[in-house]
């Protein structure tokens, strides 16, 4: 005797989130991290909020369009995330970026999607001392740069690179740095 065909209807594939890794974000630049959402149900949306783990720190979203800091964004596919360090301290600053399931966040325990652990920077950038006509060298005008990023043990093989905004002065003639190569500079001890 043959048995009628059965049909099992399988539940919807789970919600997935991917954060891209990334270690740090600097309080006085814009960081990008993306963001890949699948199998999100519709009348859903996954929403993106920062978690302390110690220290003082704090890092908000950055709007493109209005420049206005956010607390939390709400995605509902890929997206890419500009994220700014904000009120760093010379300690330690761990933070989390959290994805949580938006129709669970009036539960007691919102169902946390995926996170991502990152460190907030206080990176600065000045002139050290006045610019020096240096006469061996073409005449050419010496500034010293100087940069510090806190907490300074997080700076171990970060490297900062320089190059021109929007001009073409520094080429590498008549004594000037050449910026069109974009030179790298190592960091290290802060």
């Amino acid at each position: 005797m043959r048995r009628p065909l059965q049909v099992h209807r399988a539940g919807a594939p789970p919600v997935d989130v991917s954060i891209q890794p990334f270690t740090a974000v600097c309080t006085n630049a814009l960081s990008l991290v993306q963001v890949t959402v699948t199998n999100l149900p519709q009348n859903d949306a996954v929403v993106m909020r920062f978690g302390r783990m110690s220290g003082t720190g704090e890092a908000k979203f950055y709007e493109q369009g209005s420049g206005q800091l956010l607390s939390e964004v709400r995605i509902t596919g890929s997206a890419t995330l500009t994220i700014k360090g904000i009120a760093a301290s010379s300690t330690t600053d761990n933070m989390n970026l959290n994805a949580l399931l938006a129709s669970t966040l009036n539960e007691p325990f919102p169902r946390v999607l995926d996170a991502e652990a990152f460190t907030v920077l206080d990176f600065t950038f000045e002139q050290e001392g006045s610019a020096v006509i240096e006469a061996v060298n073409n005449y050419s005008e010496n500034t010293t740069l100087k940069i510090t990023v806190a907490p300074s043990s997080f700076v171990q093989g970060w490297k900062v690179r320089f190059m021109e905004n929007g001009t073409g002065i520094y080429d590498g003639r008549n004594g000037a740095t050449d910026l069109t190569a974009k030179p790298v500079v190592s960091l290290s001890n802060g």
